[in-house]
């Protein structure tokens, strides 16, 4: 997908979302600016054949009751038993991805189908370091910025006044063979409180 039409897309979605909110803002409860900011974030853990340890805080603020954004950064130690680039095969490794996140959400359908849980949707821009032996070309060294946009949406558990976990279901828009996600869609958790 061309980044002129990526851009574009992304860009009609947020007019989406925000168009949607004005309207819906006055039937909305008004909250103070103390209960719009929120912290939040998602722990990972995965063994195997690859180990992937994840941490990534972010903070929010919740614009409306239905349309927050914030930010986000990424840390990852990632620990592979080996892998193939080509016939090549690399022996076991481990390095460490980090990077950061921006995203807005947006909670389209409230209390539905029961009481606390909402259907929301997402956008997210994520950028990761990664290094190039590991990830893009094994004779090389250095790193490289591996962006990410990803889009879709999930359901909001309301666990109180101010908490809630999120399960989201992302599609990665700008796939690449370098990317540390293995396939589409990206399956993610995170806490808010």
């Amino acid at each position: 997908m061309n980044q002129t039409l990526f851009r574009s897309l992304i860009f009609m979605c947020f007019i989406f979302l925000v168009q949607n909110t004005l309207l819906k803002a006055q039937e909305d409860e008004e909250i103070t600016w103390r209960d719009r900011i929120f912290f939040g974030g998602n722990l990972s853990l995965s063994v195997g054949t690859i180990t992937a340890i994840q941490i990534s805080p972010q903070v929010g603020y919740r614009i409306t009751p239905r349309l927050s954004a914030g930010i986000g950064i990424n840390y990852e130690y990632y620990k592979s038993s080996g892998q193939y680039f080509g016939s090549v095969r690399v022996s076991a490794y481990s390095t460490s991805i980090y990077g950061g996140n921006i995203f807005t959400n947006y909670v389209f359908l409230k209390n539905f189908p029961t009481d606390g849980i909402s259907l929301m949707a997402q956008v997210e821009y994520e950028g990761l370091s990664l290094e190039r032996k590991y990830f893009q070309d094994y004779n090389s060294s250095g790193r490289f910025l591996l962006h990410s946009v990803f889009a879709g949406g999930g359901i909001r558990q309301r666990l109180g006044k101010r908490s809630s976990i999120n399960v989201l279901v992302l599609w990665n828009l700008n796939e690449t063979q370098y990317s540390p996600y293995y396939s589409n869609p990206v399956l993610k958790f995170n806490f808010v409180f």
